[in-house]
Parts: C-alpha cells; structure tokens; sequence
C-alpha cells in the first residue's frame, strides 16, 4: 500500500522547487519605509523560511512567528517582529518542533500554541500544548488536549477560554478525520471536551460571529484519501492532483455553529460551494458577516482538482450563504486578512492556481466585487498574513520563502 502524504506537505515540497526555481528574492531586515496606497513594500526578512506557521499580534503591536515547514525541516524556532524597526528577532523555541498547529493570544498576553504535527512521516498529531511568555521571552508545556490533532482550528472565546475543534489525527497511511472539540481553561491550564461537531473535517474555518456563536465552514471530511491510487485514472491525472501522489483535498459545504452559552452545535446553512483550503474573514462593516474565498475541490473518482476563485457571504441574521463577486484569480492555500474596520474590505494574498501567485485582490462589500491591487514582491503560497494597528497589512513567508512585505491601503 502507497503511504498517504500529509495533505498540505506534499504541496509545500512541490512548490519549494518552484520557487528555487525563479529565483526568489531575498531582503534581509529592511527598515520600514513610507508606502504608497495599494503597494507592497519590502519589511525585515524573517531569518528562517517557514509555512504552515502561525502569526500572532500583542497587544504592543509586536507579532510572533511560531514554528511551521522548511521544506523538509519542522520548526520549533519563533521569532518576534517589531513594526516600529521592521525587524525580526529571534526568541525562545518551542519545545516540540511543530505545523499545521494553532496560535491564539490570551486576555493574559500568553500565547497557547496547540497540537500540530512533527513530521511528514514519522510523527502522528500532537495532542502537546504549551504557553509563550513574551515577559521572559520563553515557552512552558500547559495540559495537553484530549485528542492529537493537527489542522484545526483555535477560537477565543468572550469567557476567556479557547475552543479547539476538528482535524485530523494525521495517523498514516489514513488519516482519521475528527468532529472533537475542546476547551483551554487558561486558569487551570486543562482542556475539557465539549459537544461534537457534526460533521468530522480539516482545514475548515472558524470564526466568531456578533453573537459570540462561532461559525465553521467547509474543510475537508477526507473522502480523498488515496483517491489518485483508487482511482482508475491515477497514473494518468496524478499531476493534476496538489497532493499527488496519493491524496487529494475533497471539500464539503457543510456549516455549523457552536454555542459558548450551552456547548452545544447546531446546523446552519450549506456553502454553495463545497471547498476546502480556503480563506474566510468576518467583514470589517460591524455586520459579522462572513467572506469566503477560493479554495479548491477535487473529484475522488477522476482525481480531477479544480481551483476556485468564487466568493460567497454568510448572513448570521439568516443563516444563509450568497454568493458574491468572484475573484480575479482561481487561488487556494492564499492569505486574508481585514482591512480598517467601517471599510467593509478584506484582502487577500497569494496562494497557488496554476503556478504559485504574488497577485493581490481586495473585496469591497459595498460593491459585491474584487479589485486586484498590487501585486507582492514574491509569489508566496501557505503563508500568513494579519492586519497591524497601524491598519497595514503584513504578510510573511510561505512556502521556501523567509521574507515579508508590508500593504498600505
């Protein structure tokens, strides 16, 4: 039996060969300059390449970079960006070298970095947690989740606590999918199960809705594991796979929520598009509502993929998706992030289509539409992006790459 690759692995082996391959430029530690709107600058180079991290912003306005992939080297480096020098600095390192893991920052100025995985191969999800102290510059292992699981997602809740929901057990040669959830009690330092989704999936989202419900979309149920091998026309169409050989993403619509007040989830209406691997940002318009972008689907009989560059909005006061304007570019594996609240913009960044993007795109909520803006310096897939008190936007590594760049609306 073929071994199964790590879903988002093996697409980052792949495109960490692109990007040898044309060159990408490197800039270390750059000061920050005055940016003109819509363009991208060059800022600081991380001094390690990494994707599949994690971004985190204090409160200070500092972000911290946790672990992630160097094409075959799985980190426990973290490194701290300073925005008022356009610098990274090296900090204490993780434990536990770790991906496709969660950050979330405390109302205690910790950071708890949960789960993840250690390897591509060798190594099944990580069940391990443990906290940054960004007084002291070091980590401390807190209690470990219930169950291992990697590709997840971590959401803050109003009370304090952090839920924990879904992944994959990433068990070789199939994974297991889980429809688990847990909660962090920052006070005690434990987790404790709470109602299960009802739908098992990966590389879904989450986010937090008006209401303090909390709205997870799409992912991936794992249907398409070792579809290209099962499939009659593997040999042929195993390229066209982003996980090829022998795994492809097969996305599903389903939507639920889950209630802080009473633990408990409930069904709310599907995607009109089932997807998986791509971004969902709440619209910064103080209407919660959501926006969902790209993404990619693949067909378990054919091991056909297709890219996606539709968008669609979810509605919390009906519980409905519509579909909106769609993207310039079919992408997924891309970044999103908000722009300044009462703008109602979001933009998002990279990602892979036929080739690894630098292109940029901005959603207008009042329009309905995506305009593409300019376009990064580097061509950057699976990396990470957030938006700066300062109201730009910074974008970081991705796969083979250790620079980063700066927006300015």
């Amino acid at each position: 039996m073929r071994r199964v690759l790590r879903p988002s692995v093996a697409i980052i082996s792949l495109l960490v060969m692109l990007l040898a391959l044309t060159r990408v430029i490197s800039v270390t530690d750059r000061p920050p300059i005055a940016l003109a709107s819509g363009m991208w600058n060059f800022t600081g180079s991380m001094h390690t390449p990494r994707a599949l991290f994690t971004l985190t912003q204090f409160h200070n306005g500092k972000v911290l970079a946790t672990g992630g992939v160097n094409g075959s080297s799985y980190l426990s480096s973290a490194e701290l960006y300073n925005p008022s020098t356009g610098t990274w600095k090296l900090t204490g390192s993780m434990s536990i070298a770790r991906f496709n893991h969660t950050a979330t920052l405390l109302p205690n100025g910790k950071v708890l970095v949960a789960g993840g995985s250690c390897s591509a191969s060798s190594c099944s999800a990580l069940a391990t947690a443990e906290l940054y102290n960004p007084s002291t510059g070091t980590w401390s292992l807190t209690g470990g989740m219930n169950a291992a699981r990697e590709n997840h997602t971590a959401t803050l809740l109003s009370n304090g606590e952090v839920l924990v929901a879904g992944g994959d057990d990433g068990n070789q040669p199939f994974v297991k999918v889980l429809s688990s959830a847990e909660l962090y009690n920052p006070a005690t330092g434990k987790w404790t199960l709470t109602g299960s989704m009802h739908t098992a999936r990966f590389n879904h989202s989450a986010t937090t809705l008006g209401n303090g419900k909390v709205l997870f979309a799409g992912g991936d149920n794992g249907a398409g594991d070792c579809c290209a091998v099962n499939s009659p026309a593997s040999h042929s169409r195993s390229s066209d796979i982003p996980n090829s050989p022998c795994f492809c993403p097969h996305g599903i619509a389903s939507a639920e929520l889950y209630d802080p007040a009473t633990g408990k989830w409930s069904r709310t209406g599907r995607l009109n598009t089932p997807r998986t691997l791509f971004t969902a940002t709440s619209i910064p318009d103080g209407t919660f509502r959501v926006v969902v972008a790209g993404g990619i689907q693949c067909n378990i009989i054919t091991s056909i993929c297709k890219t996606y560059s539709s968008a669609e909005i979810y509605d919390p006061a009906t519980g409905n998706w519509t579909l909106t304007g769609s993207l310039n570019k079919a992408r997924y594996g891309h970044a999103a992030a908000q722009l300044s609240p009462g703008t109602g913009q979001v933009i998002v960044s990279g990602g892979f289509g036929s080739s690894t993007l630098a292109s940029a795109e901005v959603f207008s909520v009042s329009t309905g539409t995506w305009s593409l803006t300019g376009s990064m310096n580097n061509a950057r897939s699976f990396h990470r992006s957030l938006r700066l008190h300062n109201g730009q936007v910074l974008v970081a590594g991705g796969s083979g790459v250790s620079t980063a760049e700066l927006f300015t609306p």
